[in-house]
């Protein structure tokens, strides 16, 4: 497999004859796709909000086709994986992932790989992945879709909007793309690399999903994109966000509209601070700073330094009454001193950023990065993660705290494992990656509800509930803290 080894670090490859050897042995199913009155499909996600997207529209496709999703591998006729390629641990999680259900399926089911892996490293995954049956590497999960269903031997003439999806989160809350690509070309990412250049989807076409999402229950909209600000800025619409946005809001059934994904050195801090005043927009803003060293940022590409950053911080904090931020940093980027490092700590200490997330610098192939000179040793950056993981949680835990004795607005998202109660989260908590509410009470997954905040845990809350929503994300009312009710960390 010298093509892959030379495309795809080694490592991700080893195990894999072993893995071969399972799947060879693994039990004989039905005689063929061809012979199936109805298709059934297994479909397993990997890497972030903008993939599962996709993936939904692809389950849209085939599912639109006649075909059944089934949720475990062994029940399936075909089986697709949509990877993830962005680092080199999400290329391991995503051969991983391939060769495992190679080994589960049944021997005449259909293995068909997609998503960033394939589009990055087609023909190198064709050359040596032969468990695959098909690799597609287009970029369009509607093109996807209508190859899949020719493949599965689905009807090709049922009528598919464009826009729909089989949502594989709960059916109260959908992310919503804006986006393809990227333009920013930062020296770290491979985004570019897989997703090319940055391209916004229409105004009308996004609007319309939102639209048919809330008719089927979606009650909260996360917009994603690798850059949110950006949108509509590649076709000279520099204001096309707003727009979007508050058209999104006039959609009856939509209660809360959260951006994620807000490069800084596109955020148009008027506009947001304009559209935070809406009562369905979340005060809420993902801000990913990367650094807070000018040299650091200077070479990252960034075009921001912090000087400008804290400007940005301090308008939003003043301007948006009981703002949330959340920041993702990267650390041990080539040439990264304890100088620059100590910045960057001091920088989050003064922000006080309520939610965080780290990543360690990765050296990526094809970047400008990859070709720097000081990279810094792995011992260093796992040190300078856990510093900041350190420093992360303890700023989540000061909010967390701040929010007792208060009643909040939180949205039911599912009936807790164990313990009778409830998780919700309240608007300043983004699903999958903050924290949660842990309710006690009669709820309805999907429902808004008003709880009394009693103890904070660290990345959740325990309340009691208390009635139906109540606006905004809350009502400053002081409540007397009283037991507590179980808790279970919800990341």
């Amino acid at each position: 497999m010298p093509d892959a080894r030379r495309a795809v670090p080694a490592p991700l490859w080893q195990g894999q004859d072993k893995r071969r050897a399972a799947a060879a042995a693994g039990a004989s199913g039905s005689e063929g796709l061809g012979g199936f009155l109805r298709v059934k499909v297994y479909l397993e996600n990997l890497g972030c909000p903008k993939n599962q997207v996709d993936a939904e529209y692809v389950l849209a496709a085939v599912v639109g086709g006649g075909a059944e999703v089934v949720a475990t591998p062994a029940e399936a006729d075909a089986l697709i994986v949509n990877t993830c390629a962005f680092i080199e641990p999400a290329r391991a999680e995503s051969i991983e992932t391939i060769l495992e259900l190679a080994a589960l399926k049944k021997r005449d089911a259909k293995l068909f790989v997609i998503g960033c892996l394939a589009q990055r490293f087609a023909e190198e995954l064709r050359a040596s992945l032969r468990e695959a049956e098909l690799v597609l590497e287009s970029r369009d999960p509607w093109q996807l879709g209508q190859q899949l269903r020719q493949v599965l031997g689905l009807p090709g003439g049922c009528a598919i909007v464009r826009e729909d999806r089989h949502l594989l989160s709960p059916r109260h809350f959908a992310y919503l793309k804006l986006a393809e690509g990227c333009d920013n070309r930062c020296a770290y990412c491979t985004i570019p690399l897989i997703k090319g250049s940055y391209v916004s989807r229409p105004l009308q076409q996004i609007l319309s999903e939102a639209e048919r999402l809330a008719a089927r229950g979606v009650r909260e909209l996360i917009l994603v994109a690798q850059d949110t600000t950006y949108y509509g800025w590649d076709r000279g619409e520099r204001g096309a966000l707003a727009s979007l946005v508050e058209g999104l809001a006039k959609i009856a059934g939509i209660e809360w509209i959260r951006i994620l994904y807000a490069h800084p050195a596109h955020v148009d801090v008027d506009m947001i601070c304009r559209l935070m005043q809406i009562p369905q927009v979340c005060r809420y803003l993902d801000l990913p700073i990367q650094h807070a060293s000018d040299r650091i940022l200077r070479s990252m590409g960034r075009r921001t330094d912090q000087r400008q950053l804290r400007e940005l911080v301090e308008t939003l904090r003043s301007r948006v009454d009981g703002i949330v931020l959340r920041t993702t940093v990267l650390v041990g980027f080539p040439g990264e001193t304890p100088e620059d490092f100590d910045q960057l700590v001091e920088f989050l200490t003064w922000a006080r950023f309520e939610r965080v997330g780290v990543f360690g610098y990765w050296r990526e192939p094809g970047t400008r990065a990859a070709r720097m000179r000081g990279h810094v040793p792995p011992e260093v950056i796992a040190e300078r993660v856990d510093t900041i993981s350190d420093l992360a949680n303890t700023l989540a835990q000061e909010w967390y705290e701040s929010q007792v004795g208060r009643r909040l607005k939180v949205l039911v998202d599912a009936h807790a494992e164990e313990g009778g109660s409830f998780l919700g989260r309240t608007e300043w908590d983004a699903p999958e990656i903050d924290g949660v509410v842990r309710l006690e009470g009669a709820a309805e997954a999907g429902r808004f509800v008003e709880c009394e905040i009693r103890e904070a845990a660290p990345f959740e809350l325990r309340g009691v509930i208390t009635g139906t929503g109540v606006g905004r994300g809350g009502l400053a009312v002081s409540v007397s803290p009283s037991a507590s009710v179980a808790v279970r960390h919800g990341r």
